[in-house]
């Protein structure tokens, strides 16, 4: 644009007013967003200048809440709980002790039938061990008779004997006598000589008799060993007899029955198997921990008392039992020991049989004067927290016993843990000496 000095035109002046109009508008659009910045800042300066001043506070130390209980020194004697099963202390298996027929099988002969002792269980043919017994017995009877025909007869040649020995003594009298005869000159050589004769005979006759005598003596003996072998035949055969009928030798239960009405059985065929009633056993094991406190108390393992629990269903029976014997092996696998221990009331009337899974429950041996704590208030294995004035103080202690979710503790300094004094029963992951806290 170009300004012309001394000279007016219309024309101009209407551009040169239209310029300065365009150059305010440019102005304005220029000062305008100065003029809002401005104002943006004086409003940010504002708002901080009069903006809330925080005062700083004193840190204050963190209170942990947690639990705690008081030591108590008590005297107990815990239990020892294990699992095990009922077993049969004593099982006997059937069989005939006769071979035959059988011709009656008991009622209760049938698998887990209950038996009573003396019921009958298989009664064998009777007829030839009948036959045999009256064979024994006629037998018997017969060489009984010989010997009595043979004591007659050594009763009589006894007493001829003593006639016998008359005899020699007379014959020799008379004999003596022809001899002085004949000295005197009275008697004959031939008199003498007969009289000799009639010793001789007289002592051979005495001999007889006296060898008579000695066999009938020794035939005596002889029947009379064979009338004990008569008899103990005679025993046996009435034996085999009674034992054609097998009765139960005690109360029980049957297992495995197999005899059979009709059914030729020998001596080596099973009838069945018999568990008895009466000695039933709880069978469990103790680990090697468990067992070495058993035998280093006072009472022992063996004779102690426990409580055999069976649960079924919803009803739960218990029997008391006493630990009768140790078994004869350790398991190789765990190291632990098989106790059995004996139904103080088993029987017939009770429905616990072999095989039940039962829980055992053993009295421990016993502690005096220690503290008992949750299993959860132990460190370490080593270590409990107490709380003096208000700050937990780490003591050492020493496990005696575990025994499901408790421990039986005792410090390893006397006096350390002192009765009434507070001990955290729950750990947590902050816990350590000197953190203040309050019991909830």
């Amino acid at each position: 644009m170009i300004l012309t000095m001394g000279r007016y035109n219309p024309v101009d002046a209407a551009y040169t007013g239209q310029a300065s109009g365009d150059a305010a508008i440019l102005a304005v659009r220029i000062i305008v967003p100065f003029l809002v910045l401005a104002a943006a800042g004086a409003l940010t300066f504002w708002l901080v200048a009069s903006r809330p001043v925080a005062k700083p506070q004193d840190p204050q130390e963190k209170v942990w809440t947690l639990s705690a209980a008081p030591v108590q020194r008590v005297s107990l004697t815990p239990k020892i709980e294990v699992f095990g099963e009922i077993v049969a202390g004593s099982s006997v298996d059937l069989r005939p002790l006769v071979a035959g027929r059988v011709v009656e099988v008991g009622p209760a002969l049938i698998e887990g039938g209950v038996v009573r002792q003396g019921d009958l269980l298989v009664q064998i043919d009777r007829f030839e061990y009948d036959a045999i017994v009256q064979e024994r017995g006629a037998a018997l009877a017969e060489i009984r008779a010989r010997l009595d025909q043979t004591r007659a007869e050594l009763q009589a040649e006894r007493a001829l004997v003593g006639t016998a020995e008359q005899q020699v003594l007379l014959r020799q009298k008379d004999f003596k006598r022809r001899a002085d005869l004949f000295q005197r000159g009275t008697g004959t050589q031939k008199s003498v000589d007969d009289a000799e004769l009639a010793v001789n005979e007289a002592l051979q006759q005495l001999t007889q008799r006296r060898q008579t005598v000695a066999r009938l003596e020794a035939q005596s003996r002889q029947q009379q060993a064979q009338i004990q072998q008569a008899d103990v035949a005679l025993l046996r055969a009435t034996r085999d007899l009674q034992n054609t009928r097998l009765t139960a030798p005690f109360d029980g239960y049957i297992l495995d029955a197999s005899a059979a009405v009709g059914r030729i059985m020998s001596t080596n065929d099973p009838v069945g198997r018999i568990v008895d009633a009466g000695s039933l056993e709880a069978r469990f094991q103790l680990t090697d921990s468990d067992y070495a406190r058993l035998l280093g108390s006072q009472e022992g393992v063996l004779d102690r008392l426990t409580e055999v629990t069976w649960q079924i269903g919803d009803t739960t029976l218990s029997f008391d039992a006493r630990i009768r014997r140790i078994g004869a092996e350790i398991d190789a696998a765990s190291g632990g020991v098989f106790l059995f221990a004996r139904l103080k009331k088993a029987g017939l009337d009770i429905p616990v049989r072999p095989g039940a899974f039962v829980k055992i429950a053993v009295p421990d041996r016993r502690y005096d004067d220690i503290i008992r704590l949750p299993a959860g208030a132990v460190e370490g294995g080593n270590a409990v927290y107490t709380i003096v004035d208000g700050r937990l103080q780490r003591t050492r202690i020493s496990i005696l016993r575990r025994f499901g979710g408790d421990v039986l503790i005792l410090p390893d300094q006397p006096g350390a843990l002192p009765d009434g004094v507070q001990v955290v029963t729950r750990r947590f992951p902050e816990i350590g000496p000197g953190l203040k806290v309050e019991v909830r």
